[in-house]
């Protein structure tokens, strides 16, 4: 018996071996060409700031025009502060879950806990930040976002 005679009985009916290969291939290939176009992305960058007391930690953050980052935001501090940088938020790709986090160009930490934002680098320029609670800038809970 050659390989390719053998019968396969399905339902009372009878497949060759080289039919049900064709099948199997007919359905298998879609799904191999769709995992063969997906673009492979570079992982998210992790970058991590630590709010304090009237300050950012780094107070300058650098990053790369279409580079995926995750954006950790730790409040070290006793009481609440923000993230603004509203002309950046508006500028960045942000992820469904980033948006859902992301208030008036602010993103909200309560005090001693974290919160992470998904988003691909905006195209290249300067972007202000400021902690948006009361006087909290005036002290100088500042930084700035260079993207190149």
């Amino acid at each position: 018996m050659v390989e390719s005679d053998w019968l396969c009985y399905r339902h009372g009916a009878a497949y060759n071996g080289e039919t049900v290969m064709r099948v199997a291939l007919i359905f298998a290939l879609p799904m191999m060409l769709a995992g063969a176009a997906q673009p492979t992305s570079p992982p998210a960058q992790t970058v991590e700031v630590h709010l304090s007391n009237f300050q950012f930690a780094p107070g300058t953050i650098r990053l790369t025009h279409g580079q995926s980052y995750i954006l950790h935001l730790v409040n070290d501090s006793g009481g609440g502060h923000n993230f603004a940088a509203k002309e950046f938020l508006k500028a960045a790709t942000l992820d469904a879950r980033a948006r859902s986090v992301v208030r008036n160009g602010a993103i909200e930490v309560p005090s001693h806990e974290a919160v992470d934002v998904r988003f691909v680098a905006p195209h290249a320029g300067r972007y202000k930040v400021k902690c948006g609670h009361f006087l909290h800038a005036g002290f100088g809970m500042t930084g700035e976002i260079v993207v190149s």
